[in-house]
């Protein structure tokens, strides 16, 4: 497997908010996404879900592109796909059995969970985000790279 863009495992989770009626706002997603690539770099032993690195920013962790495709949702719900630049790229391959269902686990698990409480979960101290947001800091830094082996270390002692 080859990993995916935030784009495309973002895509995923909208077409289960469609299908299945839950609402989906893109603060959300932007948690559902990252908790993705979290749990997918613990399981496999360090293999990106996602290309891209998730960023400490200073509210939280973010996908840039995914950020910056959903800016027009606002806090409202997520009616509609994200379109990509690649229109071959815009789905996670429908035959990848072991994506499809590290997510729809994390979907089962998180789905009806309140944002506050991802927030919670996503920004305590001792999170991978919070250690880096913490050192950006010291640094004076808006926006750096979350470490995958950061990623890997904290959501390994909570398997």
């Amino acid at each position: 497997m080859v990993p995916y863009t935030s784009l495309q495992i973002a895509n995923w989770f909208i077409k289960k908010s469609l299908d299945s009626e839950f609402e989906l706002h893109s603060n959300k997603l932007h948690k559902l996404v990252y908790l993705s690539q979290c749990w997918h770099l613990s399981l496999s032993n360090g293999f990106y879900l996602i290309s891209e690195d998730a960023q400490a920013w200073n509210y939280g962790p973010v996908f840039p592109d995914l950020y910056y495709n959903t800016l027009k949702y606002g806090s409202g719900v997520i009616k509609d796909y994200i379109k990509t630049i690649d229109p071959n790229k815009k789905f996670i391959d429908d035959e990848d059995e072991r994506t499809i269902e590290l997510l729809e686990s994390i979907c089962e698990t998180y789905r009806l969970t309140d944002i506050i409480e991802l927030v919670s979960f996503t920004n305590m101290p001792g999170t991978p985000w919070y250690n880096k947001w913490e050192s950006m800091q010291l640094e004076g830094l808006e926006k750096s790279a979350i470490s995958k082996y950061d990623i890997m270390e904290f959501f390994n002692l909570i398997i």
